[in-house]
Formats: C-alpha cells, sequence, structure tokens
C-alpha cells in the first residue's frame, strides 16, 4: 500500500515537474516572439526628422525699360489697275509698279530694300440683279510693295523717309500703309532692359527684407524676358496720302515724317532666400 502511493505521488511530482516547465518555455518564447515583433516594427517606420528652422522665401517683380532711338524705317505703297481682260491688267500694274521702283532705286539712298509684299489678281463681276446670273466684267489687280531703309543715322531718318514716300507717290502709287520706325538691331536694348529689370527686382526685394526683419538670401529662381514694343508707327490712309501726293505736285509742302523713340522694355520675377 506504501508502495503504491509512493508511486503515485512521484508520478502526480513528474507530471507537475513536466507543467511547469512547459509553461515557463512558452512564457520565454512568447517573450522572445514580442521582442521580435516589436524589432521588425521599429526598423519599417521612418524616423523622425525634426528642423528647428525653416528657410523662407521673398518673391517679387521688376521692371526694367530702356529707350532707343531708332535707325531704321519701313512702308508700304500699293498700285491698281482695272481692265477687261487680264494679260492687260497683270500688264498694267506691273508697269505702274515699275515706274514706282524706279522712282524710288533714283533716290541713291543707301540700305534701301524693296520687297513684294502682295500681288492679287481677280475678277470682277456684275451687280447682284434678282433672277439673273452675275457676269464677269473685267479684272482687278492690286500690287504692294514694302520700302525699308536700315543704319540709318537717327538725324537723317526724317528726311530720307519723306522723300522717299513722296517718290513713290509722285511716280504712281496710289496710297501708303503707314510708316513705322524701329531699330534693326536690339541686342544691347534687350541686355540692358533685363539689367534694368533684375536691379528694380533686388531693390524691391531688399526693401521688403528690411521691413520684415530678415535678412536676403541667395536667388532660389527667376524668370523674365523682354517686350519689344515694335517702334513707332504712324499710319498714312490711301485719302490721305492721295492728298499729299496732289499737295506736292502743286508745289506744296512735303510728307512731314518724325520718327520719335522706340521703347524696350522687360519684366522679371525672381525669388530670393531669406535669412533670419
Amino acid at each position: 500500500m506504501r508502495l503504491s502511493l509512493s508511486r503515485r505521488s512521484s508520478t502526480s511530482l513528474l507530471l507537475l515537474v513536466s507543467l511547469l516547465a512547459f509553461s515557463l518555455t512558452g512564457i520565454s518564447s512568447g517573450t522572445s516572439h514580442a521582442h521580435d515583433t516589436n524589432t521588425s516594427i521599429s526598423k519599417t517606420m521612418p524616423a523622425c526628422q525634426y528642423h528647428p528652422h525653416q528657410q523662407g522665401t521673398i518673391s517679387t517683380t521688376g521692371k526694367g525699360e530702356v529707350k532707343v532711338k531708332p535707325d531704321a524705317f519701313r512702308f508700304t505703297v500699293s498700285v491698281q489697275a482695272n481692265n477687261k481682260d487680264l494679260e492687260k491688267t497683270r500688264a498694267d500694274i506691273n508697269q505702274r509698279m515699275k515706274q514706282v521702283i524706279s522712282a524710288l532705286k533714283a533716290t541713291n539712298t543707301q540700305h534701301l530694300q524693296l520687297t513684294t509684299k502682295q500681288l492679287n489678281l481677280h475678277p470682277v463681276w456684275s451687280a447682284y440683279q434678282k433672277n439673273k446670273l452675275r457676269k464677269k466684267i473685267g479684272y482687278q489687280g492690286q500690287y504692294r510693295l514694302q520700302v525699308q531703309v536700315t543704319d540709318t543715322p537717327y538725324d537723317q531718318l526724317n528726311l530720307i523717309g519723306s522723300r522717299l514716300m513722296d517718290a513713290a507717290l509722285s511716280a504712281g502709287a496710289e496710297g501708303s500703309g503707314g510708316i513705322q520706325f524701329f531699330v534693326h538691331d536690339l541686342t544691347t536694348a534687350r541686355q540692358n532692359a533685363l539689367k534694368n529689370a533684375v536691379e528694380d527686382a533686388k531693390q524691391n526685394a531688399n526693401i521688403m527684407a528690411n521691413t520684415a526683419g530678415v535678412k536676403l538670401g541667395k536667388v532660389f529662381s527667376i524668370d523674365g524676358s523682354p517686350r519689344y514694343n515694335g517702334g513707332n508707327s504712324f499710319p498714312m490712309p490711301m485719302m490721305h496720302a492721295m492728298a499729299r501726293k496732289l499737295d506736292h505736285a502743286e508745289g506744296g509742302v512735303s510728307t512731314p515724317v518724325e520718327a520719335g523713340e522706340v521703347t524696350v522694355t522687360s519684366t522679371v520675377s525672381i525669388q530670393f532666400k531669406t535669412q533670419e
């Protein structure tokens, strides 16, 4: 009886020890697994970055302007012809324009450039009448010529422009499309306009920075381009030009021409970094 109890006690004790060992192993394994999980999470999460000072910017614009005296001008003259025959219409306008071209070349103007801008020949139809077909009654032609002079001293532009326009009108030109004064090469003017615009933007940025109590830093971004106003244009409608032609033929004054100045402008946008 005692032996039986002893064996049972030993068996129970052994079972108790086994359960205790299994429990401790599970706890140790769970702890290790939790530790590995935390390690994995800490590796995948991004590190927190702290910026003690965020650098600011100042954005501003600047404008630059340069006035230049022109050294060139251009204008257009035209002739017209009407005839029942197409070939005669073409021959008529060609002959009239040849006279105009000869008169212009006879002025012996330096740097004179003559360019055909438009040559039109089209039929002329009878007036519309109800229940009647319109008939072709002839042809009309128009020839437009551009007259341009470059590389000319400013103080001679007025005289040369007036002389050429009078020569064209006296030779049979029926109208002028207007005279335009311009600068033949604007490279230097554009560069100076850009420089002035950048300087203006820097001054504006300095005023803003001083008022805000910050120090102006380096340029962060810049954008700008020069613009050309196209020169000074003086329109001369056909009727006005023809009136001038008659005045000249009757011994009146020649066509007045004033060159003026050409303006080149530039606008820039600049962003500066700031410092405390």
